[in-house]
C-alpha cells in the first residue's frame, strides 16, 4: 500500500494545521470557562485589582462585571458607588451570590461579621 501524500495533499494537510493553530490562540484561552470562585471586591480596588484576593480586590462593579453563574462575591465594608454618574447602578447576575459584611481579611464565609463591618451600596 502506498501512503505517499502528493505535494496538494502535503499543502492541505499544512494549512489545515496553520489555521488549527491560529484558531487555538485566538481563542483557546478565552474560550475556557473558568472554575466558579471567590471574587474579593472593595470600595476602591487595591494591588492588581484583580478580585482575585483581599489584596487584590477590585471594586464591586468590576466583580458583578467578571462573575459567571456559581461565583461568590465577597464585599469589604465601606460604601461602594457603581460609577461616578448618579445614573449609574449595580447590576445582579443570576447565579452569582454577593454577601458583605467582610473587614477585608476573612478567609471563611463563616469568619465575617456583618454587623461590625456594615456594607453599603449607594448611587451618591
Amino acid at each position: 500500500m502506498d501512503t505517499k501524500l502528493t505535494l496538494a495533499q502535503k499543502f492541505a494537510f499544512a494549512g489545515l494545521l496553520l489555521a488549527s493553530m491560529v484558531l487555538m490562540t485566538l481563542f483557546g484561552a478565552a474560550g475556557r470557562a473558568r472554575a466558579a470562585g471567590t471574587l474579593y471586591a472593595a470600595p476602591v480596588a487595591a494591588g492588581s485589582g484583580d478580585c482575585s484576593s483581599w489584596s487584590n480586590a477590585c471594586t464591586l462593579q468590576t466583580a458583578l462585571t467578571g462573575a459567571t453563574s456559581g461565583d461568590e462575591i465577597w464585599v469589604k465594608a465601606g460604601v461602594h458607588k457603581p460609577g461616578a454618574a448618579r445614573t449609574n447602578t449595580f447590576t445582579l447576575k443570576s447565579g452569582v451570590a454577593v454577601y458583605g459584611g467582610f473587614a477585608g481579611t476573612e478567609s471563611q464565609l463563616s469568619d465575617r461579621n456583618f454587623a461590625n463591618n456594615a456594607t453599603i451600596l449607594s448611587r451618591y
